[in-house]
């Protein structure tokens, strides 16, 4: 939920700082979908890169804190082993950043037209 609001606001700013230039565009013709595809590309990389920089973090604190915490964490999990995310749920979390990201940026980009 915040990744979203945070990639909509920071689209929504690249979007007032190309407003010359989606302009220009419309009045060469260019169609809703050309100027709104790299805005919705950058929204996807966004949360793309946010899911990985967050799985990378939780990876580290993982590695730094179960030797610290691994008896208790067993015994919470009833006698298994702690153990991080296989490569399945990593993929799919950094799939949902991406379409977390791609919201974000369609929501943005929701009233574009009336804005140029």
């Amino acid at each position: 939920m915040i990744l979203g609001a945070i990639v909509s606001s920071t689209v929504r700013l690249s979007l007032h700082a190309r407003a010359d230039e989606i302009a220009i565009q419309r009045l060469v013709g260019a169609g809703g979908w050309f100027v709104r595809l790299p805005f919705c590309l950058e929204g996807a990389l966004q949360g793309g890169l946010a899911a990985l920089l967050a799985l990378a973090l939780l990876r580290g604190a993982f590695a730094l804190g179960l030797p610290l915490l691994g008896e208790a964490l067993s015994w919470v999990l009833g006698g298994r082993p702690a153990v991080f995310f296989g490569a399945v749920e990593s993929v799919v979390l950094v799939g949902l950043g991406v379409l977390l990201g791609l919201g974000g940026a369609l929501a943005s980009l929701i009233h574009l037209d009336e804005r140029t």
